[in-house]
């Protein structure tokens, strides 16, 4: 596995993942996803092969491997990954649904509904859930006073554990923004009969989507406010 390769490389180095992603230059994202085991992602312009994708080129120079037998492993575990079914997804949304708090009121939890309604086509139309993952990350952010980033932008910044956050309260964001990224939550941690990656990318699309304007969410998914 590729990732037991990147542990050594990088424990070699004496480096945190941090220090690794930044002289990688590649998100420590994506470089802790390839830790913990997931499937290493294709590159989303065109799905191009693996050998034109530039952020395991970098991992792989970064870290002094031997580059192509890093890419060929790469690409072995690419080709190794099933199709996701259309089904996992459907399945997980509705236990994740029928887990929200009853806190919420009826008309937010019409509108999640209809927002998780429309997630399925446009995952399809889109390509799969990371593909509409960057989509969503493109859209306007919501305003949060107390969370500025290093550019001077205003950005919601959400943990996996909502509720363990101590300066949530602090975002108050919409109901809607909010039941998103609860539904997120109960997706990464939900007991389904799905694969890791399938909780895994479904939460990190609910939870950007709570972190992003709810009526350019809406805009995206094809859902008119009622």
């Amino acid at each position: 596995m590729i990732a037991d390769l990147l542990r050594r490389a990088i424990a070699d180095k004496e480096w945190t993942i941090s220090r690794a992603a930044k002289e990688a230059d590649v998100d420590r994202s994506f470089l802790s996803r390839l830790l913990s085991g997931h499937p290493p992602p294709k590159a989303r312009d065109g799905r191009k092969p693996v050998e034109l994708d530039p952020r395991y080129q970098k991992i792989a120079q970064a870290l002094e491997l031997d580059e192509l037998a890093f890419l060929n492993a790469v690409a072995a575990e690419q080709d190794s990954v099933r199709s996701r079914d259309p089904d996992e997804y459907a399945l997980l949304l509705s236990r994740a649904v029928a887990a929200l708090p009853r806190r919420y009121e009826p008309e937010v939890i019409a509108d999640v509904n209809l927002l998780v309604g429309q997630l399925g086509p446009t995952i399809r139309r889109v390509g799969g859930p990371m593909e509409l993952y960057h989509q969503v990350r493109s859209l306007p952010a919501m305003r949060a006073g107390r969370r500025v980033s290093s550019a001077g932008q205003s950005e919601v910044i959400v943990s996996n554990h909502k509720g363990k956050d101590p300066l949530w309260e602090d975002d108050h964001l919409p109901p809607l923004s909010d039941a998103l990224i609860e539904l997120g939550y109960r997706c990464h941690t939900a007991e389904a009969d799905v694969g890791l990656d399938v909780r895994f990318d479904m939460a990190a699309v609910l939870q950007k989507l709570g972190t992003r304007d709810p009526d350019a969410v809406r805009a995206l998914l094809g859902v008119e406010e009622g």
